[in-house]
């Protein structure tokens, strides 16, 4: 079974080059960063840009809040 959809795939495929990693928050939002970020007591925290998929959220489920590292987007 795949991680992702083709649907997912796609849009992962999609999202600008200067975005590397993908990480959803404790309240389910998923985000898209620049650098690496860092886990802390509720949300993903990183030094540089990141992006707010509100309207994607309910995609990727496979990102969890309990994931340990962000997702690199390749």
């Amino acid at each position: 079974m795949n991680k992702y959809s083709e649907d997912e795939k796609i849009i992962a495929r999609n999202i600008d080059t200067n975005y590397k990693w993908m990480a959803r928050d404790n309240n389910g939002t998923l985000y898209v960063y620049r650098e690496k970020p860092e886990k802390e007591d509720a949300t993903w925290l990183s030094v540089d840009s990141f992006s707010q998929f509100t309207v994607l959220s309910h995609l990727f489920p496979a990102i969890t809040w309990e994931d340990e590292e962000p997702t690199l987007i390749s």
